[in-house]
């Protein structure tokens, strides 16, 4: 995997660097100097050009890959869904930074699927892959206002106004992404009032018209009137803002000294001029007896006109200025003339006024609004040369040809009949047409009987479908003509589908589906064929059109209706199997799944290691193989090296046992007695740490168990458990010889880890139970072990026989209530002391026993005792201990040793060739009633194996066969469960 950089230049390319896992996302930072790409395995890697080529990558090892991601309404906070988790981002103005918020951790909730937000943003859906709908809600805080409404900042920019009795809500939001301070409700509860650091917000709650303008604050001090229901006047250092719902710009500002609303009267489109859209007026006090009146439609600029104090109109040289007195200084503005002349004549409905205006303007954005004003009011009075000359002037050449032509039309008619030649049907046809209405123009050309004028409009327009209904509806004698010439139109421009449709509606089907399929849509050939029987027993034809749908992957529908079921299976399986190679492996389980073959899907998600995948369509098709999956795709986990991951299966097969186990193995004791102690529990976390201190011995075992405060508790657990503890020492010094055991503390007897055990022992010497005493002493005081053994000596010589017996008596009291370790041990003992021919005698009772309830180890420790190396070797295989049997055999027997050898190398060598090629007549032998087959090959294979072992006699003995047979026969039963 790598991420190149191509130079088009020089037309060549190098690699920045190699990820450990493929790219699934690109992308560049706004200076273009930068990247970020995402990959397959969660990392993020941040690359900067300028930076010598520096690279860092950013993962957090615990979470999951996200999966979906989705932005607040006002873009102001980002939230990423993975697996049990949600991460919020929100953005920092102030900061000018995205600032992570704490992770939402919800458990069990598994993958999350899709977000999407509330239109106001007070509200997050979250949906999972089990098919969970959660609903969130989000906002900054929560505010009661009077009792009577509810303020929910869902950001920093957004507050959503909820009235609590009616349950009306208004969202009120600042459109530049300002931080609202404070809402205000103000004018009988009707009215809302915020501010930001640059802006001021204002709205109606019952109309829900808000409103955002420039403000700069002036520290609180503006009175607000809300008199008027349309407008919000604003009082603020003598100056009158008047701010129109709805409107985010102001509608004036004037300087007045009176203030009193009820010396202001606004009017808005109270009386609206034709071909004006709005009509606003304000009247207000310029002093105590003056009344100032201005006409905001016509954006004269009264505000700032008025900014100081007028004291005079003078109009000369074609132009009129307003004098105002601005302290001192007295200031000229010009009125613009153009605009009221051109309002004047629009009023009175003089459009050659206003024509004959406008023709004296240069073109500016102005004038051009006005053009447009006056060529929509000529056209609906019918005034077609002025609505003409307007569409020269604003270059639209297209619709004033075609005025010039429908006005010489007018003006002929108007000749040759008299009156208004604009009645005439079709002037009026044609002004349909120019509104592209054609349907009005069909109905007037019909009223006239005009047909061919009717068809021919749609000929000119290539809208060949609706002049063949006129045809077909009038009956024209050109009916068929139209249609082949439509037909035709269609080939040459290659309109294949239409043409198509053309053929289906006319009945040829054949036709239809040839065109069809030229035009690359084999999904339409395959609905018409299934609709008709004559088609669909073409075989030629279905064969074709089945070619078609698998190239084009749409397939489902005509193989379900017309093929044989095993066809329809190897079509399916092989499509998914190009979908795989592709690695649209979702596609391709979906086909798998299809046609009832979930274990192929199964085996091609191991394949390519999606565990997730083979976890999940296990859990759906073979929920009694689940626990068993999790166990082995754990060991597989494990074997390649992905602890934390095949902790999680491990732990999903309730094999806790097992991930301690493996972070033993691995060194990882604190993972180990951190699994221990969430799993196993209190007794399952004192073994551990008792284990954990064995395995560092000394003094840095004394600091660890003080340091989990166990070190009391480890001392009473190795006296309770000494019997468990041997078999497992055992079993951990054969598999590291660098395991320390309980003989490496300081076995002075003195120091604390070893009081304990010193007492317990001498208790057990005293109630005459010699085999533990010993046992205990050997493992944690053995400077004392030479003392105890004379003096145990001297004991039993006083009795004995009757001391022996009495030693194998205990043993067999011990192992007929199950102790069986200290039945061991008291066997042990009593071997030292009983004649040769006893020991014997006591050994052969006893190992048989211990392997029939599967201790095989400690059958085998007690034939070694006895050199019965044979006997210890078939308890060893038997306990499937393969390395003790062999180490073993190679320290006592050589020759066993190297038939041993040959026994496993064939037995691993066939084991694995005939799972292997099980696996593959399996995969042959899908149906139900090819088991015998499955079964055959075992017993093929087994007989060979068979055969080729003959050649060693002592492999030939019946335990070491049935250990090989065994072995085979799980192999294949391994495969039939992981693989099928």
């Amino acid at each position: 995997m790598q991420v190149r950089l191509a130079n088009t230049k020089t037309n060549k390319s190098s690699t920045i660097y190699g990820p450990e896992s493929y790219v699934v996302s690109l992308t560049t930072n706004c200076s273009g100097k930068g990247i970020l790409s995402g990959h397959a395995d969660g990392t993020i890697v941040r690359y900067f050009f300028d930076d010598e080529g520096s690279g860092e990558s950013q993962r957090d090892p615990q979470e999951h890959e996200f999966t979906t991601a989705v932005a607040s309404p006002g873009g102001q906070s980002v939230v990423l869904g993975s697996y049990d988790r949600l991460r919020v981002f929100n953005w920092r103005p102030h900061r000018s930074i995205w600032e992570e918020a704490e992770p939402k951790e919800i458990a069990n909730l598994y993958t999350i699927t899709a977000l999407a937000w509330k239109r106001d943003g007070s509200r997050l859906c979250v949906g999972t892959l089990c098919g969970g709908v959660e609903l969130f809600d989000c906002y900054l805080r929560r505010i009661i206002y009077k009792n009577k409404f509810e303020l929910t900042y869902v950001g920093p920019s957004q507050v959503i106004v909820k009235n609590l009795s009616s349950g009306t809500r208004v969202v009120l939001k600042s459109h530049y992404g300002y931080e609202v301070e404070e809402v205000k409700i103000l004018g009988k509860e009707r009215y809302l009032v915020a501010q930001t650091s640059d802006t001021l917000l204002l709205g109606d709650l019952n109309t829900n018209r808000l409103s955002e303008i420039a403000w700069q604050g002036s520290g609180g001090n503006e009175k607000y009137f809300f008199e008027n229901e349309n407008v919000c006047m604003i009082f603020n250092a003598g100056e009158l803002t008047l701010v129109e719902y709805g409107n985010n710009d102001t509608l004036g500002s004037v300087r007045t000294e009176f203030m009193n609303p009820h010396l202001i009267s606004v009017r808005i489109n109270e009386r609206c001029q034709r071909g004006t859209e709005d009509s606003k007026k304000l009247a207000y006090l310029t002093d105590i007896k003056t009344i100032a009146i201005v006409e905001t439609n016509l954006k004269l600029g009264w505000g700032e006109l008025l900014q100081g104090d007028v004291i005079g109109l003078e109009r000369g040289g074609g132009k009129t200025e307003v004098m105002v007195m601005e302290g001192v200084t007295t200031v000229a503005y010009t009125l613009d003339e153009g605009l009221i002349e051109f309002g004047t004549a629009i009023d009175d409905g003089n459009y050659i006024r206003a024509t004959d205006f406008l023709e004296t303007l240069e073109m500016t954005p102005e004038t051009e609004a006005m053009w447009k004003t006056l060529s929509k009011l000529a056209l609906e009075a019918r005034q077609l040369h002025i609505a003409e000359r307007c569409f020269c002037a604003l270059g639209q050449v297209a619709k004033a040809r075609f005025l010039h032509e429908t006005n010489e039309i007018a003006d002929r008619v108007s000749r040759e009949y008299g009156g208004e030649g604009t009645d005439f049907y079709q002037v009026r046809a044609r002004l349909a047409m120019l509104e592209k209405n054609y349907k009005l123009a069909e109905m007037i050309f019909l009223e006239q009987n005009a047909v061919e004028e009717a068809m021919g409009m749609y000929q000119e327009l290539h809208c060949w479908e609706e002049c063949i209904a006129v045809a077909e509806a009038k009956g024209h004698p050109a009916l068929e003509k139209l249609r082949r010439s439509y037909y035709q139109w269609l080939m040459d421009t290659q309109q294949e589908e239409r043409a198509g449709e053309l053929q289906e509606s006319q009945g040829d089907g054949l036709a239809a589906i040839s065109l069809f399929l030229k035009a690359g849509l084999p999904a339409k050939a395959a609905r018409l064929v299934l609709t008709r029987e004559e088609l669909l027993a073409n075989t030629e034809l279905v064969e074709d059109i089945t070619a078609a749908l698998i190239k084009g992957e749409l397939y489902e529908r005509l193989a379900m209706k017309c093929m044989r079921p095993e066809d329809v299976s190897v079509l399916y399986i092989t499509q998914a199997q190009e979908m795989e190679k592709q690695g649209k492996y979702r596609e391709a389980e979906r086909l798998y799944v299809t046609v009832e073959e979930p274990d192929l899907a199964i085996i091609m998600y191991k394949k390519h290691k999606l565990y997730d995948d083979v976890i999940r369509l296990v859990g759906k098709h073979h929920p009694d193989l689940l626990s068993d999956t999790h166990l082995h795709l754990g060991k597989e986990l494990e074997a390649e090296g992905r602890l934390q991951e095949a902790e999680y299966h491990y732990l999903e097969a309730q094999e806790w046992k097992a991930t301690v186990n493996m972070y033993r193995a691995s060194g990882l004791w604190e993972e180990a007695y951190r699994v221990a102690r969430t799993q196993g529990g209190a007794n399952a976390q004192k073994h551990v740490a008792y284990l954990w201190a064995k395995s560092l011995g000394g003094e840095a075992a004394v600091r660890l168990l003080n340091k989990l405060g166990l070190l009391e508790a480890a001392v009473d657990h190795a006296a309770d458990n000494r019997g468990k503890d041997r078999k497992e020492e055992g079993e951990e010094r054969s598999k590291d010889p660098g395991v320390c055991g309980p003989e490496h503390l300081c076995g002075s007897g003195k120091c604390h880890a070893c009081l304990c055990p010193l007492d317990t022992w001498k208790s057990e010497q005293e109630a005459g139970l010699w085999s533990d005493a010993l046992r205990i002493c050997k493992d944690y005081v053995p400077s004392q072990l030479e003392a105890l053994q004379e003096e145990y000596e001297r004991e039993a010589t006083k009795k004995g026989a009757r001391g022996v017996e009495g030693l194998v008596e205990q043993a067999r009291h011990w192992e007929q209530a199950g102790e069986y370790s200290r039945a061991v041990d008291a066997a042990e003992l009593s071997i030292k002391f009983l004649p040769p021919q006893r020991n014997m005698e006591v050994v052969l009772a006893v190992g048989p026993q211990l392997i029939g309830i599967g201790k095989h180890s400690a059958a085998a420790e007690l034939y070694l005792n006895l050199d019965l190396v044979k006997e210890a070797i078939d308890a060893f295989i038997e306990g499937e201990e393969w390395n003790k049997a062999k180490r073993v055999a190679k320290e006592l027997d050589p020759r066993a040793h190297e038939e041993f050898k040959t026994m496993l190398l064939i037995a691993h060598y066939y084991a694995t060739r005939s799972a292997a090629q099980s696996v593959k007549q399996l995969v042959r032998c899908r149906r139900a009633e090819e088991h015998s087959v499955r079964r055959a090959h075992s017993q093929m294979y087994e007989a060979e194996l068979i055969h080729i072992l003959d050649s060693s006699a002592w492999a030939l003995e019946s335990p070491h066969l049935f250990q090989l047979l065994f072995y085979l026969n799980k192999s294949l039963a391994l495969a039939e469960v992981f693989f099928f």
